[in-house]
């Protein structure tokens, strides 16, 4: 099951209309980094920035 959780909340915050990509230990290294890269830059959004945003609702 934890195995699941990041794709999980990944789908529900993408469904809600956030920019979210999953970042763990079972992607490759270059996946990894590709993420971190694009997080950087802004091509992903950062949710807890938004205001009224709410972990607990995201899934």
């Amino acid at each position: 099951m934890e195995e699941a959780v990041p794709i999980f909340l990944t789908e529900g915050l993408n469904r809600r209309g956030y920019s979210a990509e999953e970042v763990h230990g079972d992607l490759s290294q270059v996946r990894q980094d590709t993420v971190i890269r694009r997080s950087k830059e802004g091509m992903i959004e950062r949710p807890a920035k938004k205001p009224g945003f709410c972990p607990s609702i995201a899934l």
